[in-house]
């Protein structure tokens, strides 16, 4: 009699590819006509915007542009900061063999450092590098034997494995306008020099066909003022946000995925009621993407066999991904600077920047270790340099071990670390001490490749198998499935016959002795 096959579908993104490189830019600025010369570069800022991202065969081509912040001090006033903002537009392909189109790629990318020359007073050359990491999925949707419609004597084997497939997306753009005011104790504004923003604390909650996003908005900005002593300030003002981004298909509780991406940051100075320039407003266009995500637990048939006749089966491999532990923790790094002798001496710090990057992360039986290096880069003014305001750049290491369960060196992880405050004190004209906070995020997932069952066929048992008494001693990677899998039998039999328990484990080099006899539904122990 024929079996009897009940087929299921499946769907499941599947991880084609996972890749981490870098990406090498370089671009030729003008100066603006509006702007003045350049005499010397303090400091160069980047914000990258990914506009689109294909697979295409063996490689992802990413589209996007970079907008780069250049503080420099002019060339006809060596004591004048000035600034400039410009984008640049890029198209780059990620080489990753066997990739494929109509898979979906998703990317992180971050600016690790720029380098630059200046060609002339009006010219610069800017070489950023880019540091990239891009996931690609398989959307894959397969039919699967699921179980049967009379079992008999068929043996499964089944496991429980969790599954997600990105069911639906949406997209929204989302203007927001504040007004913010200077505390009493700051300066009047002269010049918006930079202006920072950051996306954090983003939260997702959905409903019925829509998801609300939350988050904040943590918007600096340097200015310049009358101040000779202290020519530039810095101002930071948080603003929580929420939009509603419409889903087709998503519930309530259901898992989302969200980025945040802002497109544009424009702030412009006021007069309060005094006339002085102590007001700001801001306006922020954002981008909002959600992605919905249906998890479930399946029950997978992985195995199966006949004691008396022979399966041909036809499996597929598919590749999912589990999580195995995450975790968020702060690091609080202390470092005091020693200027270099051939640098100016340091009466007051005008401004700070750091910028961390994850230079290597490894999992250990117990642990993830992370290493990497913050790129700090300090503008103070010196009463006794010929140019009164001197940069000076240092980087300081970290490294972290962080505990985690159940995880192993075959396991991956993903770190991601974000600067939380800064600080800095004149020890001397020579020392300065920086305290610095990062917050960091750790995720350890399991990839595991499992073969799905797709088809199969009945055939004779060959004659050799029939029947027989066997003395088999077991290897490291046996189990009582395997035996029985491999003598046509049954685990049942096995265990009753070597006194064993289906549940337990069976020693490497243990005699098994397998009693088989080729008409099976007659066998008796």
């Amino acid at each position: 009699m024929a079996i009897e096959i009940i087929y299921s579908p499946l769907q499941i993104d599947q991880i084609a590819g996972d890749e981490r490189t870098q990406i090498f830019l370089e671009s030729d600025i003008i100066v603006p006509e509006e702007k003045r010369d350049i005499g010397r570069v303090l400091d160069i800022d980047a914000i990258i915007s990914v506009k689109s991202q294909e697979v295409i065969q063996d490689r992802v081509m990413v589209e996007g542009t970079i907008r780069y912040s250049i503080l420099y001090i002019t060339e006809d006033d060596k004591s004048q900061i000035a600034s400039m903002e410009t984008d640049k537009s890029f198209t780059e392909y990620i080489e990753m063999p066997g990739m494929q189109p109509k898979m979906v790629a998703r990317l992180a990318m971050g600016l690790e450092h720029v380098d630059f020359d200046i060609i002339n007073t009006r010219k610069l050359n800017l070489r950023p590098v880019i540091n990239v990491q891009v996931k690609v999925f398989d959307v894959a949707e397969i039919d699967i034997v699921d179980s049967f419609a009379e079992e008999g004597n068929i043996q499964i084997l089944k496991e429980t494995v969790a599954l997600s497939h990105e069911s639906d997306r949406g997209e929204a753009q989302t203007v927001i306008r504040e007004g913010i005011e200077l505390s009493d104790n700051m300066p009047t504004i002269v010049e918006i020099l930079r202006q920072d923003i950051e996306i954090s604390n983003i939260e997702s909650n959905t409903s019925d066909n829509r998801v609300v996003v939350n988050g904040t908005m943590d918007i600096g900005f340097l200015y310049r003022c009358e101040d000779p002593d202290y020519p530039i300030h810095y101002y930071t003002e948080t603003i929580d946000f929420a939009h509603v981004v419409d889903v087709v298909g998503a519930y309530q509780n259901m898992d989302c995925r969200c980025e945040v991406f802002v497109e544009d940051l424009y702030l412009a100075p006021k007069q309060d009621l005094n006339g002085d320039l102590r007001l700001v407003d801001i306006e922020t266009l954002m981008t909002i993407e959600v992605v919905i995500v249906e998890r479930q637990y399946k029950e997978l048939l992985l195995d199966a066999y006949l004691p008396d006749r022979d399966l041909d089966i036809e499996s597929k491999s598919i590749t999912v991904e589990e999580p195995r532990g995450e975790k968020q923790f702060q690091i609080e790094l202390d470092s005091r600077i020693e200027l270099p002798e051939n640098m100016p001496r340091c009466d007051n710090i005008l401004y700070l920047v750091a910028r961390p990057n994850i230079t290597d992360e490894r999992i250990y039986e117990d642990r993830v270790e992370i290493e990497g290096v913050i790129s700090v880069n300090i503008l103070y003014r010196s009463k006794e340099a010929e140019v009164r305001i001197v940069n000076f750049r240092e980087y300081m290491p970290f490294s972290e071990k962080i505990p985690l369960d159940n995880i192993n060196i075959h396991m991956d992880c993903e770190s991601d670390v974000k600067i939380e405050s800064t600080s800095s004190n004149i020890k001397n004209p020579n020392e300065i001490d920086l305290k610095i906070v990062l917050n960091v995020e750790t995720k350890v997932v399991e990839k595991m490749d499992i073969d799905v069952i797709i088809g199969l066929e009945e055939k004779e048992l060959p004659s050799g198998q029939r029947s027989g008494i066997y003395v088999y001693f077991a290897k490291p990677e046996d189990n009582l499935w395997s035996i029985a899998k491999r003598y046509n039998t049954t685990m049942e039999h096995i265990a009753r016959s070597n006194t064993l328990s289906e549940d337990g484990d069976i020693e490497a080099g243990s005699r098994i002795i397998v009693y088989k006899r080729y008409d099976y539904e007659k066998e008796t122990v």
